[in-house]
């Protein structure tokens, strides 16, 4: 799992099997469906963390680049 941070550009995200798990903010986490296809936003400057945590998971991402992962501390 990443810490809290945020990017200057939107991020899409597609699970192509795994869980991805994500939540803004400091909220507490929740996985997408495990299932392939399931969909995420990372809308631009939205606090977020994400990752991993029970298990592989393949994403594609796409979205602008270059892109910075800027921690949440710094908002």
């Amino acid at each position: 799992m990443s810490r809290p941070h945020y990017h200057e550009h939107d991020r899409f995200f597609v699970v192509v099997s795994g869980t991805w798990w994500v939540a803004r903010g400091a909220s507490s986490t929740r996985g997408t469906k495990p299932s392939g296809g399931s969909y995420v936003v990372h809308y631009a400057n939205g606090v977020h963390y994400d990752g991993a945590k029970d298990g592989d998971a393949i994403i594609a991402l796409h979205g602008v680049g270059p892109v910075s992962t800027i921690p949440a501390e710094d908002k």
